[in-house]
């Protein structure tokens, strides 16, 4: 199906909800939605219950879930909010907030911040416009490297820490003969190939855009740029055949169905584990470590941009919006949700990264050099949109929702397009959209 003729069924089905909504509000029920991309199985199964215990909590309520796979929600939200059918909740991250912002789709959200009073001000400083906060921050994730401990001991490697460390055990644990290669790359043109890349320029000590938001991967930092695109390059040396076809899914289920040996992925993978190969989570067998950096140095550094909660500012129900978010953010509830994919979702709400109902769960206490590798990085983590402290560039989630980096990468994956070719590209595409000019070359 054409991605034209997906968006055109998409938005059909959202509008029959938005009419089902409609009548159940005749009836004299206030009715909200939410939007989410929260679709692993078991957080389904918990947005269920959840929902059961709110409409039976709050009577005359009405909670209608629309469940978005990762890759397809920027899309639909933004379709959904020219179209007049947005939700009244939608699960969103800091990528998309101020541009909904600029279209006056969002609900400021600063008494249930207040309410809560334990978020960080980092969350909150990539949601807050002209002096009011917009989204409540609900979980922090992070991009690791997932190897394969088991097959590194055997080949005597050691948990890779360097750009030459991936080099050396894609090459050792690639056996064609097997079916088995290295690592597992994102070559599809998505939102991760895109922050995959980011991540690996940023340990190589490189910026996109200079502390003016002057677009900068083409010319002061292309250097940083073009090494990290050869460092890729080698890299797809050692990826599975067709890897270029590889989207987010894809690059997580090859580790995990034993088809390649490491990968640069979420914290979803123990939760992949979990549902479709178990026998992987016994101690021992896979490994998490910090993304690496070049060998001759580069900055320790982790691409994280939290998922927030968003209100609608036409919501008809702000009071059951918030009342939900309340829910959702508080006791076992919250707690819940957290294990629901452990390892990927780490609470913004401070007191429960160390609450024993979260931190002493089974799922969390078999393996603790995970657990203290998501603690120690939280203080490397940055969000796109600040890669400079304290600049905030307002069009960074239109420049990876337009996706020209991700074209222009995949391109080069697919050898239609050179490295130079690729900042080039995608330089003159962002200038497009920021309407700025380019950083000069230092």
């Amino acid at each position: 199906m054409s991605r034209k003729k997906k968006w055109a069924r998409e938005l059909a089905l959202s509008l029959v909800m938005v009419m089902v909504i409609g009548s159940v509000a005749l009836a004299g029920v206030k009715a909200i939605r939410f939007m989410t991309e929260e679709t692993d199985p078991k957080s389904v199964a918990f947005f269920s219950d959840l929902v059961a215990q709110f409409e039976k909590k709050y009577p005359g309520v009405k909670v209608f879930p629309e469940y978005v796979g990762v890759e397809d929600i920027t899309l639909k939200f933004f379709s959904m909010v020219r179209a007049g059918i947005a939700p009244d909740l939608f699960y969103t991250g800091s990528d998309n907030t101020y541009k909904a912002y600029e279209m006056g789709a969002l609900l400021p959200v600063d008494d249930l911040i207040e309410g809560f009073g334990d978020i960080p001000q980092n969350f909150l400083d990539v949601v807050t416009y002209d002096g009011h906060i917009y989204a409540v921050p609900i979980q922090s994730g992070g991009n690791f490297i997932w190897f394969r401990k088991d097959w590194f001991a055997q080949k005597g490697l050691t948990a890779p820490r360097t750009w030459g460390d991936m080099l050396k055990a894609a090459e050792a644990l690639t056996d064609k003969a097997k079916g088995v290669y290295g690592i597992g790359l994102v070559g599809l043109s998505t939102w991760h190939n895109q922050s995959n890349f980011i991540q690996r320029m940023w340990n190589a000590g490189g910026y996109f855009f200079d502390e003016q938001n002057r677009v900068a991967l083409s010319t002061k930092y292309r250097k940083e740029a073009l090494k990290t695109l050869a460092y890729e390059e080698a890299l797809s040396k050692f990826a599975p055949p067709g890897f270029v076809g590889h989207g987010y899914m894809e690059g997580r289920m090859g580790f995990v169905q034993e088809k390649t040996a490491m990968t640069m992925t979420s914290g979803r993978i123990p939760a992949d584990i979990l549902r479709t190969n178990p026998k992987l989570d016994e101690p021992g067998i896979v490994g998490m470590v910090a993304t690496p950096i070049p060998d001759e140095g580069g900055r320790h550094v982790m691409w994280d941009g939290a998922d927030m909660w968003a209100i609608n500012a036409d919501t008809k129900y702000p009071d059951v919006a918030k009342s939900f978010i309340k829910e959702f953010m508080s006791g076992d509830i919250y707690i819940r949700f957290l294990l629901s994919v452990p390892y990927h979702l780490w609470p913004t709400r401070a007191p429960y990264g160390t609450d024993p109902r979260f931190i002493d769960d089974p799922l969390m206490v078999k393996h603790p050099d995970w657990v203290k590798l998501l603690k120690d990085t939280m203080k490397t983590r940055i969000d796109f949109s600040m890669e400079h402290p304290g600049v905030f560039n307002p069009r960074f989630g239109e420049i990876l929702g337009g996706r020209a980096m991700g074209d222009a990468i995949n391109a080069f994956f697919a050898g239609t397009l050179s490295a130079e070719e690729v900042l080039d590209e995608t330089a003159e595409a962002w200038q497009d959209i920021t309407g700025g000019e380019l950083a000069p070359t230092d």
